[in-house]
């Protein structure tokens, strides 16, 4: 099994030190809506969590501890005042 250092960063974590942890307030600071940091901090602990496969994981932050993920979205929501909107089912959810 190939690691990142964000997988090796992991193991000597504390709660509330995990780097979704980070990713979150750093997504806060910037402006994000409290709603989409929390479901990009959840992404983010999901990908390690579940094994999700190297491509799936970058995307999710492991290879730059999310700085990518967190400029795309804050790219997309920051016109909107640090929220979006995303299709789920019949309807829309706001974040």
């Amino acid at each position: 099994m190939n690691t990142t250092a964000l997988d090796d960063r992991i193991l000597t974590c504390s709660a509330g030190a995990y780097p979704w942890d980070d990713w979150e307030r750093s997504a806060l600071a910037s402006g994000l809506a409290p709603a989409l940091a929390a479901l990009g901090r959840s992404v983010m602990r999901e990908a390690g969590n579940h094994a999700w496969c190297g491509r799936l994981k970058k995307e999710c932050g492991w290879s730059d501890e999310g700085r990518a993920m967190l400029a795309r979205v804050t790219a997309v929501a920051a016109p909107h005042g640090g929220a979006v909107a995303m299709a789920a089912g019949d309807g829309w959810v706001a974040f």
